[in-house]
């Protein structure tokens, strides 16, 4: 595929993402649609056309202490300690042809696994009540669909891309259970990626800027506020094929949690989270592979369960080869 220039407002788009402010929202129960941190290097970079097959382990320990109030359930509860072990797959399709002077790619990203979350206390219901003991629930399954449609151009070393995915709420839920790997609520997510990749000197930026709007949840009559996201990634090639580098995330709600089941208002907080990052490429066929490994530490959290995350990536290519 021929390489087309890059859109003038990307070097805008990149001076926004430097100056994003460092703050982040917890969303219901604590958990949004974005996940932050799932986006890694070259994410803007045009790909080989043709079937591949992104594959993800992601892990997460987060807690937040007994004075820290969070809406689970239509309840308010204290204090969450939360483990999830989840394993993404992503069929995806690279269109060979150019679509509007860009690669175009269509993909459909599914999860399933498991997740455990302890509360403290149930402290009130929607209608009032009496607090309750601690209470640990458990659920495995399932999670919600994403579907997403991309275009990347490239010039040189620069790379853009826009994309549009969204939540369609089909993984396992029940409105009375502690631990969800579902939203059961919609939710639509717009954004743009850079990828600066110099290969002569083994260098490679990425970041990823993007908002996301919710619909109701009509279990709990929930609906989460804007919220906007921010991950980013830096590495060198330190011996080929290996590099290493460090990735961070910023996570932002932009407007108040509204309906009859945010009985915590606005339910705003901010968390800040970073760590290393390890790649290495390798050719066991005709086409060439990408592993990456991220550890993500929650630098400063508010309003949220904080800890820390592990993304295990690679992404298998089906079919003959193909070029960008």
């Amino acid at each position: 595929m021929r390489r087309a220039r890059v859109p003038v407002a990307l070097p805008w788009l990149a001076c926004l993402l430097l100056a994003w402010p460092r703050r982040a929202a917890a969303d219901e129960g604590g958990a949004g649609f974005w996940v932050p941190g799932q986006v890694g290097s070259f994410v803007a970079q045009p790909v080989a056309a043709g079937w591949s097959l992104p594959v993800v382990y992601f892990h997460a320990d987060a807690a937040a202490g007994a004075e820290k109030h969070f809406t689970r359930g239509g309840h308010i509860v204290g204090g969450i300690d939360d483990r999830t072990d989840l394993v993404y797959v992503t069929p995806t399709y690279t269109l060979s042809r150019p679509l509007a002077g860009a690669q175009a790619a269509a993909s459909l990203s599914w999860a399933f696994g498991g997740a455990t979350s302890s509360v403290s206390a149930t402290l009130a219901g929607a209608g009032g009540g009496t607090a309750t003991a601690g209470q640990t629930g458990d659920v495995t399954g399932g999670c919600d669909l994403a579907p997403q449609l991309s275009l990347k151009w490239s010039e040189g070393a620069h790379s853009g891309m826009a994309y549009v995915t969204a939540n369609v709420p089909t993984g396992s839920y029940d409105v009375n259970r502690l631990a969800n790997l579902g939203l059961h609520h919609w939710a639509w997510d717009l954004g743009g990626a850079y990828t600066y990749a110099d290969e002569t000197r083994g260098r490679e930026l990425s970041a990823t800027l993007g908002l996301t709007w919710n619909a109701e949840n009509p279990a709990t009559d929930y609906r989460n506020g804007i919220d906007g996201h921010l991950d980013w990634e830096l590495s060198k090639v330190v011996s080929k094929p290996l590099r290493l580098g460090g990735a961070g995330y910023l996570y932002q709600q932009l407007t108040a949690d509204t309906g009859a089941g945010a009985l915590l208002g606005e339910f705003k907080s901010s968390a800040v989270g970073l760590g290393p990052e390890v790649g290495y490429s390798f050719q066991p066929g005709a086409r060439s592979w990408d592993a990456e490994l991220k550890v993500y530490w929650d630098l400063a959290a508010a309003d949220r369960p904080a800890g820390w995350n592990l993304w295990m990536s690679t992404s298998i290519p089906i079919g003959p080869p193909g070029s960008p």
